[in-house]
């Protein structure tokens, strides 16, 4: 690439963005977070990388600076851990090693330099690169051994959620009278039919609390407390258009494992009752 590219002019990015794309922000899910040690993410709702369908891929690609094609010719493989990055869900989607190299050019050729998420000279634009998985694969397959995959796919997300759910009643279930050591019930959910998250009310009021459950608000509560007792997750108001407050969560459980929802939901148990000891003054 030329050292002497001269990048378009501010005009051409001003008419080339929509008034929408201009005044997008950025996501609430803060991808980051999910590196902190010995916390679990209930954030974004990420497909589980067991489910893939692909688990590597190889082509061959003729010499680019060949004027008719008739170059040499080299066979590129790729292994399934440096594939599986590129097809997950993240906070830019692809391989690392090629969103690099396209955000230099992103900047080379269009003077927009992308810097550190919150910091200063972010000018350069997300990339995203499709992967066009979908539609290779029922080239490959057809439709029947396609619709076969979703199936299955469908069954492994089932099984997630029943396990879910089923430590959610364990942990935070009670009943809405109030237990033996007056608890009740710390959630109130419907179970989801679709999708790979649960939206969950969180009572941080006893049952005998003559304040209703509906002037509550999750904002707080996950943000920081349950965010200190190690579980990440996403508050219901980042979900209002007009910021409301919301007493709900929600959580993703695609990646979990029984023994780390387990976890969290113990976690999600001592939060709610910190809180509820806090209020009454304990």
């Amino acid at each position: 690439m030329s050292s002497n590219v001269i990048p378009l002019p501010a005009r051409f990015y001003d008419d080339f963005l929509s008034d929408l794309a201009k005044g997008l922000q950025p996501s609430a899910i803060r991808l980051p977070l999910e590196k902190t040690p010995n916390v679990i993410s209930l954030l974004a709702g990420k497909p589980n990388a067991s489910t893939f369908p692909f688990t590597s891929l190889s082509f061959t690609a003729t010499d680019p600076t060949s004027e008719d094609g008739s170059g040499s010719e080299t066979t590129i493989n790729i292994p399934r851990d440096v594939l599986a990055p590129g097809l997950q869900y993240s906070d830019t989607a692809g391989m690392p090693p090629l969103l690099g190299w396209l955000t230099g050019l992103q900047e080379r050729v269009h003077g927009r330099r992308h810097g550190r998420e919150g910091g200063e000279g972010e000018e350069g634009w997300r990339i995203s690169m499709g992967t066009g998985s979908q539609d290779l694969i029922f080239k490959k397959w057809g439709y029947e051994n396609f619709l076969l995959h979703t199936r299955k796919v469908s069954a492994f997300y089932k099984e997630k959620r029943d396990v879910f759910e089923r430590e959610m009643q364990k942990w935070l279930g009670g009943d809405d009278s109030g237990s033996a050591d007056g608890e009740g019930r710390l959630a109130e959910w419907v179970s989801p039919e679709a999708g790979m998250f649960f939206w969950f009310k969180l009572l941080v009021n006893p049952p005998s609390s003559l304040v209703g459950q509906h002037e509550e608000d999750s904002k707080a509560l996950i943000e920081t407390h349950a965010f200190a007792n190690g579980v990440l997750a996403l508050p219901g108001t980042v979900f209002s258009p007009n910021g409301s407050k919301s007493g709900y969560v929600r959580a993703s459980f695609s990646l979990l494992d029984e023994e780390q929802v387990e976890e969290t939901m113990k976690r999600l148990r001592k939060t709610v009752l910190e809180v509820r000891n806090a209020k009454a003054g304990k």
